[in-house]
């Protein structure tokens, strides 16, 4: 399922090309050209609103790797610690 800001911009973009492809049969060169912009800034907008997102969630990620390891470091210490308290 798409989030709703993606449905958006997914059925903008659907309507600058069907414009392009409207003005293209109709050999109008200029109005071609404002839907290709169109759909360029759109395109451009959109990158720049999901890039934060995308970063954070990379961040959340690689965090979380950070902690597992720290666990599992954690956990092996443990278990030298227990073996060694059992030899003595």
């Amino acid at each position: 399922m798409q989030p709703p800001e993606a449905r958006v911009i997914a059925n903008d973009l659907e309507i600058y090309f069907k414009g392009f492809e409207v003005s293209l049969k109709r050999n109008n060169t200029e109005d071609s050209v404002r839907y290709l912009e169109s759909m360029i800034e759109e395109i451009d907008y959109t990158i720049d609103h999901l890039q934060p997102e995308k970063e954070l969630r990379i961040a959340r990620e690689d965090r979380k790797s950070h902690v597992r390891r720290a666990i599992s470091d954690h956990r092996a210490v443990i278990k030298e610690l227990e073996d060694e308290l059992r030899s003595l």
